[in-house]
């Protein structure tokens, strides 16, 4: 017989509870990737006062576009493009607005012809073009210092629609979404309303008197959501169809190196998320979300810094890609274009092939192809249109005319306008003094710039010169080479 003594069943008892405390330790002790994934979380969750929601993120492995793009020239019809819009309809049906001019291409941007010219003066530009989503016939063109004009028969004919206005300095204009026929503009006067496609305005709200009204949106689910963005006081939200309207500021506010002060931001733009509308983003002195319907904002800048002068970028224009509302776009007047896919809280640049060499950068806002939004079109302070579609679009004059040394284009005559073509990482052509020397050279061309025939054509050493005029050129003027049958650089510009 085996007598068991008790200070055995004390040590195994021990012994037993060791070996289970062990095992539970790794539930409460966290590992090191562990630590690391808790930093990384907390990391991307923006802190904001108790009163706000908090957005929190998951964060995607990269942060780069996983299909790379390439942007080439359109030449577009001007140098300057200010305003681009896209047939709902018939997307390859652009309209583009320079300084003085509309131009209207049935060919995605091959080729333009002039839909409307007036005679403009220094500040005077054509800063937002229209079509109406349920009628594209009807397209509405805002002129700053001109007011607004209408076409109903596709940019064939223009009208002033300037009733009822007392200013005609507009900076913007948009589509009431559930009712076309209602139309807003913001002026640097307050915000005018149009409940018959423009035939009469009436001013909205003793609020914004006096107000520079950058920025108007909708609710795209209950477009008696409405949302204004001023330049001196933020972000005004209405709930009544404009009947009444409240700031809605908060943390909706800026400091830069010389401000005393945090003051709220200035407006450029507003972009709506398209399935989810709490979500909401802000351009402006950098970009701003908000994911409650604008009762509360948040910073989401990271990428957006100016390194010259430790600053943020002031963003124009915000634009959401509608198949992919993470995916945004943020173009700075005339420097850059940003892409985000994380919702904003990563930016890149995305400029790769817009022609930065003759101008300044992007100015006109970009639009996407209502089919298609991988298509994208801007606008550029200096080098016309560029795009993502990398396929030609022919057009009825795509094949040269019979060429030789008398008359090359016979199209081309003195006083014509002349597209320089190529593809965007073309190199440029050279603009001589002379066209017999290579040696004293005027400057050169890119592909996509729009250029003035003023005295030709010359032949020289089998190529058809012509005689140019473009401020891009040094002197002012010049002669370049047409070319030959495989490899020209001018053709007829309409």
């Amino acid at each position: 017989m085996i007598i068991k003594q008790p200070q055995n069943h004390i040590f195994y008892f021990f012994l037993t509870l060791s070996l289970l405390f062990t095992s539970c330790i790794p539930q409460y002790l966290p590992s090191p990737t562990s630590q690391q994934e808790e930093i990384s979380t907390a990391a991307a969750t923006i802190q904001v006062p108790s009163e706000a929601p908090t957005i929190t993120y998951s964060p995607s492995p990269t942060f780069k576009p996983t299909k790379a793009v390439l942007w080439r020239a359109l030449g577009a019809s001007d140098q300057y493009i200010g305003a681009l819009a896209v047939d709902p309809v018939n997307p390859t049906v652009l309209y583009a607005g320079s300084q003085s001019t509309i131009f209207r291409s049935e060919t995605g941007g091959e080729n333009w012809q002039i839909s409307y010219t007036y005679e403009a003066g220094e500040e005077d530009t054509i800063n937002k073009i229209m079509v109406n989503p349920d009628n594209p016939k009807t397209i509405f063109a805002s002129i700053y210092n001109h007011g607004l004009i209408k076409s109903i028969d596709n940019g064939l004919n223009w009208q002033p629609a300037n009733n009822g206005l007392t200013t005609f300095k507009i900076l913007t204009m948009e589509f009431n979404p559930s009712d076309s026929d209602i139309l807003y503009i913001g002026t640097e006067s307050g915000l005018f309303r149009s409940i018959n496609q423009g035939k009469s305005w009436t001013f909205v709200s003793e609020k914004f008197k006096d107000i520079s009204i950058n920025a108007i949106a909708f609710d795209p689910f209950s477009p008696k959501i409405q949302y204004v963005g001023t330049m001196q006081q933020g972000l005004f939200k209405s709930k009544d169809n404009g009947e009444s309207w409240n700031q809605t500021n908060y943390d909706l506010f800026i400091q830069t190196k010389s401000m005393k002060q945090e003051t709220p931001t200035w407006i450029y733009d507003i972009a709506i998320n398209p399935i989810d509308p709490e979500t909401i983003y802000l351009a402006g002195y950098g970009i701003f979300k908000s994911i409650d319907g604008g009762n509360s904002w948040q910073k989401m800048n990271s990428g957006l810094d100016n390194d010259l002068d430790g600053n943020l970028f002031n963003i124009n224009h915000i634009q959401i890609n509608p198949d992919f509302p993470d995916t945004l776009y943020a173009l700075n007047s005339r420097d850059y274009l940003f892409r985000s896919d994380d919702g904003g809280i990563h930016w890149y640049l995305y400029n790769n092939g817009i022609n930065f060499g003759a101008g300044n950068g992007p100015i006109g806002s970009p639009v996407l192809d209502p089919f298609l939004a991988d298509i994208m079109y801007i606008g550029t302070w200096n080098a016309g249109a560029f795009t993502t579609r990398q396929d030609h679009i022919a057009y009825d004059t795509e094949t040269p005319t019979p060429y030789d040394c008398t008359h090359g284009w016979t199209q081309l005559k003195t006083g014509d306008y002349a597209f320089v073509v190529g593809k965007v990482d073309d190199p440029p052509n050279r603009v001589r003094i002379r066209p017999e020397t290579n040696a004293e050279q005027a400057g050169q061309v890119y592909p996509g710039m729009i250029v003035k025939i003023i005295e030709g054509p010359e032949c020289n050493n089998g190529l058809v010169f012509w005689k140019i005029e473009n401020r891009t050129i040094e002197n002012g003027s010049g002669w370049t080479a047409e070319g030959n049958l495989q490899d020209y650089w001018l053709e007829p510009y309409k």
